[in-house]
């Protein structure tokens, strides 16, 4: 929160249930206690291209955003963006058809604090 508070930005990732355990470690602990959540949690992280955000490596999609609202986002919590880029993996993206791949119906949907979603079940962690 302070994150996007402070800068304006933030990512919305669309990992694959493959990175389930990097999700919920990184998830799993705020900044504010750990520091570099990343560092924290053994993960290398990669930038995303157009905002300099950090997001687990290998993701199957995120989406980089600006903060449009923020005094929605003050009042609420709730952050409302403009998506300045949008990445998909190579491998989940049909150029022909310009849209997502088969695989991408392996991705991993957060559910509550340790409960997602994928592949039509739901899994705890």
């Amino acid at each position: 929160t302070r994150n996007i508070r402070d800068t304006g930005k933030f990512v919305v990732s669309i990992p694959s249930i493959e990175q389930i355990s990097e999700v919920y470690k990184v998830g799993s602990e705020h900044g504010r206690i750990t520091g570099d959540k990343f560092k924290w949690a053994g993960i290398k992280p990669e930038i995303s291209p157009k905002l300099n955000i950090l997001v687990i490596p290998g993701e199957m999609a995120y989406i980089e955003c600006e903060l449009e609202e923020p005094e929605v986002f003050k009042k609420t919590g709730v952050a409302i963006g403009r998506a300045v880029n949008v990445y998909v993996r190579s491998d989940l993206w049909d150029d022909q058809s310009s849209s997502f791949g088969k695989g991408f119906v392996h991705a991993l949907h957060y559910v509550d604090e340790s409960t997602f979603y994928a592949d039509g079940k739901l899994i705890r962690q």
